[in-house]
């Protein structure tokens, strides 16, 4: 198959699920970092954390209670941290039940 045939199909395959403005919604798979981070500037910007959000650590935590750096289902002890460090500046008890 064609490589640029193959990124072609790609990328018209995510821009169904993109929005006007850029962004995605959805199932999406996200890193560990990148969600955290996310939660801590919504947080210190004074703006609500979004349930999804919160759904997205409950199932991307492994059966060992740890969090990797991918949907892989590893453990990383950053990784653990950080989601952790997240988790806590959550107020709401979703969040708090994770932990």
């Amino acid at each position: 198959m064609d490589i640029h045939l193959s990124i072609d199909k790609a990328i018209s395959q995510l821009l169904r699920y993109q929005y006007e403005d850029g962004r995605f919604e959805g199932d999406f798979s996200s890193n560990t970092f990148p969600t955290c981070g996310y939660v801590l500037v919504q947080k210190a910007l004074g703006l609500e954390i979004d349930e999804d959000i919160i759904r997205w650590f409950s199932v991307s935590q492994n059966r060992a209670g740890y969090w990797g750096l991918d949907a892989s289902g590893g453990s990383d002890r950053e990784a653990t941290m950080f989601a952790r460090l997240a988790l806590m500046d959550i107020d709401l008890p979703e969040a708090k039940n994770i932990l």
